[in-house]
């Protein structure tokens, strides 16, 4: 069953009664400090969503620090909400890289024009893959500003790190 505060906050999925998964998405942190959301986090079964990014910082540390099990992610509705993630057993670098690209899909970072950058340089997240979005709903002038040249305009800016991992450090505006 899934369970959502107001659809921006908060989303739990429950399983035999208990919270199996607790997906936070972006500027959720201070939802941390709520009792129901820790008394939420603690019977989290298998680990809770994070956003990869540096609004999330803080409840990344704190988390780690009490042992919950985060699964630290990136993703967006227009991709099928998920894209890439930290592998498991490992958390997220000091710069904000080493999350990986889920199976079938592409990630790389571009410029204003969307021209690949190299590693370590700063740009849009561009997307591709069996998961993205083929447009919007009756939006054509949106579909082929977000999807031009092949891939997806997220929107969000990152880094791909020496290892090949992308790194979130935030949005070019801040639409929701």
């Amino acid at each position: 069953k899934l369970v959502s505060d107001d659809g921006r906050h908060v989303a739990v999925a429950r399983q035999d009664g208990r919270v199996a998964v607790l997906d936070l998405v972006a500027r959720t942190e201070q939802l941390i400090y709520h009792t129901d959301a820790v008394r939420l986090v603690q019977s989290t079964r298998r680990g809770f969503l994070v956003t990869a990014n540096d609004d999330n910082r803080v409840l990344l540390t704190r988390a780690a620090t009490a042992g919950w099990p985060v699964l630290t992610t990136y993703g967006l509705s227009e991709a099928a909400s998920q894209v890439a993630t930290l592998p498991p057993g490992t958390r997220l670098r000091s710069d904000g890289g080493g999350l990986r690209p889920l199976f079938g899909v592409e990630v790389r970072i571009g410029d204003a024009l969307g021209a690949e950058l190299p590693d370590g340089s700063p740009g849009e997240i561009l997307v591709r893959g069996a998961t993205v979005t083929p447009g919007y709903w009756r939006n054509p002038e949106a579909s082929a500003r977000a999807l031009s040249g092949g891939w997806l305009h997220t929107g969000d800016l990152g880094f791909r790190d020496s290892e090949g991992g992308l790194a979130v450090v935030g949005r070019a505006d801040d639409m929701l």
